[in-house]
C-alpha cells in the first residue's frame, strides 16, 4: 500500500490515519500492489476546519470497527449522515436513530474502507471505518 495524502506526506500502512495541518482541497491517492499487479484510486477531500472540540469528540464512538453487520455510532444523534466508499462515491444510507445511538446496516456493503460524514448543527465530523 502506498498512500499519498496530497500534502507531501505518504504512508505504507493498510489503514493509516492522517491529520492535515492546513485547510484546503487535497487529492488523496492509494496505490495497492500485490505480486506484479497494482491498482490506483484517487479522490478529493475538502478540509474546511482544523478545529476539534475535544469535549464533543470524546463522546462519539464507532463500534465495532471493522464491522460485518451493524455499525453503532454512539454519543451524539446527528441531523444527517452521508456514507462514502473509498473512491468518494456517495452511498445511500438509512440510519436508524435510537436515543444517542445511530445504527447503520453494513451487511450488504462490499468489504473495504468507508467514510462517514456526520452532520449536526452545521458541524461535520468525519470518520473512517472498515467493512469485513
Amino acid at each position: 500500500y502506498l498512500w499519498n495524502f496530497g500534502d507531501g506526506t505518504t504512508s505504507t500502512e493498510e489503514n493509516p490515519t492522517h491529520s492535515y495541518s492546513a485547510t484546503g482541497t487535497y487529492e488523496v491517492t492509494l496505490t495497492a500492489q500485490h505480486c506484479s499487479t497494482s491498482d490506483t484510486a484517487s479522490f478529493s477531500i475538502q478540509i474546511s476546519s482544523l478545529e476539534i472540540n475535544e469535549n464533543s469528540e470524546a463522546k462519539i464512538m464507532l463500534s465495532p470497527n471493522p464491522v460485518k453487520d451493524i455499525l453503532h455510532i454512539s454519543g451524539v444523534q446527528f441531523d444527517k449522515i452521508l456514507l462514502y466508499n473509498f473512491v468518494g462515491k456517495n452511498i445511500a444510507v438509512n440510519p436508524v436513530f435510537e436515543d444517542l445511538n445511530t445504527l447503520i446496516d453494513c451487511s450488504n456493503l462490499p468489504s473495504g474502507m468507508y467514510f462517514l460524514s456526520c452532520i449536526k448543527d452545521d458541524i461535520t465530523k468525519r470518520f473512517k471505518f472498515v467493512v469485513q
